[in-house]
């Protein structure tokens, strides 16, 4: 802006692309914020916002809106009850997990980070406390980069305790979180409405580490959920489908695994299977014959429309993802996917927190349906 005002060379104007006649520019990448930047910023000044309140009271897990449903009504069933506010921990990812764009190598390419950068400790607790008194009563966390995220943490929930700040969290865990870090969760959040979500993506282990950067096995798996249960701390599970290495057969590895825990614990709020995305920048959009998929977007306009009402889909399939020699298109592989997810994986609930068995689920996605004018987007 002040390039603007002042009437100088745009060239001098970091990370910017722009428009020159009928060329398009980009800047070198030579800015990149660090934990003075981003403490700076202020994030929970939401009066700036116009209907402010709508966001505190209407927006929040799982994102779903029905557009047929008024607000009350999309509260009551598609939101996990607590005003939820996204608190920003830091930017920047050590893990390059196929599906997700905002990983090491995204970073890089588009922000040429390297490595994370973290908001003091300070800075968070006070962001928590300006949305507490905005009316939110849970922040939802989902920076959690390996070790280093596991020793920030060690500093930022004693100094919230310190505070004296009564919050729920929904900490999305990237990797397993470790006993002590269960712990100290334990102590610094509101009792069982603190919930960790974990994230397998597969019931098999040899698909799970194809995927993750921070891969565990099953055993591990059912250890923490084990642990966490006997802290009192309610746990989210979240798989895939259709991603690459997997099958349609190994889909029953992945419901074989949700049953299992579902039986064993009781701790366990929503167990959610569902498929991902193409995301630009995500190593599967970079290198897809590497991944054994084939993108139906490649470029922005693409994605532009691929997010356009009517327009969905995944973005990419996997033509021998039935394993039985068959040729899928797109649109088939989309068609299998949501029949398998009908039969075996629905996790609808009357109670969004919590997840049903695959019948029940069915039977309340009708009935939302139905009541939303089948117009749920």
């Amino acid at each position: 802006m002040e390039t603007i005002e002042e009437g100088r060379d745009w060239t001098t104007v970091p990370n910017l692309t722009w428009r020159q006649n009928k060329g398009i520019r980009e800047n070198s990448l030579s800015y990149l914020a660090d934990e003075k930047d981003l403490d700076r910023l202020s994030y929970g000044n939401l009066p700036l916002l116009k209907d402010w309140k709508t966001y505190v009271h209407c927006m929040g897990i799982p994102f779903v809106w029905a557009k047929g449903l008024s607000k009350e009504e999309n509260r009551r069933y598609y939101h996990i009850g607590s005003p939820l506010f996204p608190l920003n921990i830091g930017r920047g990812c050590l893990a390059n997990c196929t599906w997700c764009g905002g990983g090491a190598e995204a970073h890089l390419i588009v922000n040429g980070r390297k490595g994370v950068v973290f908001r003091s400790p300070e800075a968070v607790v006070d962001t928590i406390g300006e949305v507490l008194e905005l009316g939110y009563e849970m922040v939802h966390i989902a920076f959690d980069p390996g070790k280093e995220g596991e020793r920030y943490y060690r500093e930022l929930f004693p100094l919230i305790r310190k505070r004296n700040l009564r919050v729920k969290c929904y900490f999305e865990s990237f990797s397993l979180p470790s006993g002590s870090f269960l712990q100290s969760f334990s102590e610094t959040f509101a009792g069982n409405d603190s919930i960790i979500a974990l994230s397998p993506e597969s019931g098999d282990e040899r698909v799970r580490s194809r995927n993750r950067t921070f891969s565990y096995t099953n055993e591990d798996l059912m250890r923490t959920v084990c642990q966490a249960e006997k802290l009192g701390i309610r746990v989210d599970i979240f798989f895939s489908m259709g991603i690459p290495g997997e099958r349609y057969h190994d889909l029953a590895k992945t419901a074989a695994l949700r049953r299992e825990i579902k039986r064993k614990f009781k701790n366990i709020g929503r167990i959610w299977t569902s498929p991902i995305s193409l995301e630009p920048a995500a190593p599967w959009f970079l290198s897809p014959e590497a991944f054994g998929i084939i993108p139906t977007r490649q470029s922005f306009a693409d994605f532009y429309r691929g997010s356009s009402p009517g327009e969905g889909g995944l973005g990419y399939f996997i033509s021998d993802y039935l394993g039985n020699g068959a040729e899928l298109d797109a649109k088939t592989f989309e068609s299998v996917l949501r029949q398998a997810k009908c039969r075996d994986h629905c996790a609808l609930h009357l109670n969004p927190s919590k997840a049903s068995e695959p019948f029940w689920g069915r039977l309340y996605c009708r009935y939302l349906s139905w009541r939303a004018g089948d117009r749920c987007d």
